[in-house]
C-alpha cells in the first residue's frame, strides 16, 4: 500500500469511529449516579501492626498544638480503572507529639480498637440504563488510643480501593488526602479529628465526571461522610 492510500485509509478510519461516537452520545453520557453505604464491620483483616518499630511512619502532614499527623501527602488508589497496590504505602496516624516534628509511635498508645470499616459502593450509569462505572472503597481506622492515660487519637486512617468495574471506553481515577486536623477535647485531653478529602474523576471520549467527598474521623470512633 502507499503512503497517500495508508494516510487517506487512516483518515477515513478516525472518520468513521469519530462518527461512529457522535452517533453513540447515549453511551458514553452519565444519566445518574448513586452512592450506597453496603458494609459497617469491625475486620482484624485490615489489621496494621501498631507495634512493629522498624516501620517507617511517613512525612508530616499537619500540626495542632501537641497534636502531629503523619503519613503519606497523597493516596492514589485507583489509576486508569485499577487499584493500585502500593504496600509501601504509609496510612495516616494522628498522635501526640512530644517535640517539634517528633510523633509518639502509635505502638506506645494504649487502647487501640479493633480496625473500624464502612464501605460504600458509588455506580454510574449511562443513558441506556447500564451500568458503566462501580467501585466500592473502605474507609478503615482505629481509634481511641490514649497516651500515658490522656486523649482519644487515630491510627491506620485509610481509603482502601475493594472492587472496581469499569466498561469499555471508560475510565477513572481516585485518590485521597488529609485535609485537616482537629481536637474535640481540650489541650490536655485531646479528641483528634480527621477530615479526609476523597476525589474521582470518571472520564470518556466525549466528557467527564469529577466529585469531591469529605470523610470526618474522630478520636472516640464517630465517622461522618458528607
Amino acid at each position: 500500500m502507499s503512503y497517500s492510500r495508508t494516510v487517506t485509509f487512516l483518515a477515513l478510519f478516525s472518520f468513521l469511529t469519530a462518527g461512529a461516537v457522535a452517533q453513540d452520545q447515549d453511551y458514553f453520557s452519565i444519566s445518574s449516579v448513586e452512592h450506597e453505604l453496603v458494609e459497617e464491620s469491625v475486620d482484624d483483616n485490615y489489621h496494621v501492626d501498631l507495634i512493629d518499630k522498624d516501620q517507617s511512619l511517613g512525612s508530616v502532614l499537619g500540626k495542632l498544638n501537641r497534636i502531629i499527623a503523619i503519613g503519606e501527602k497523597i493516596y492514589k488508589i485507583i489509576e486508569k480503572g485499577q487499584p493500585v497496590v502500593n504496600l509501601s504505602s504509609k496510612p495516616i496516624n494522628i498522635v501526640p507529639m512530644i517535640k517539634r516534628n517528633q510523633a509518639v509511635a502509635p505502638w506506645e498508645l494504649e487502647g487501640w480498637s479493633r480496625p473500624v470499616v464502612r464501605k460504600w459502593k458509588t455506580t454510574f450509569k449511562n443513558l441506556y440504563g447500564m451500568t458503566v462505572v462501580s467501585f466500592t472503597y473502605a474507609l478503615v481506622y482505629s481509634y481511641g488510643g490514649s497516651y500515658e492515660g490522656k486523649g482519644a487519637y487515630l491510627a491506620n486512617v485509610q481509603i482502601v480501593p475493594e472492587e472496581v468495574d469499569v466498561a469499555w471506553g471508560y475510565n477513572m481515577d481516585m485518590e485521597y488526602k488529609l485535609v485537616e486536623i482537629i481536637n474535640h477535647g481540650r489541650r490536655g485531653e485531646p479528641v483528634v479529628g480527621a477530615v479526609l478529602g476523597l476525589h474521582y474523576k470518571v472520564k470518556t471520549v466525549l466528557k467527564s465526571f469529577e466529585k469531591n467527598i469529605t470523610f470526618h474521623v474522630q478520636g472516640k470512633g464517630r465517622s461522618v461522610k458528607y
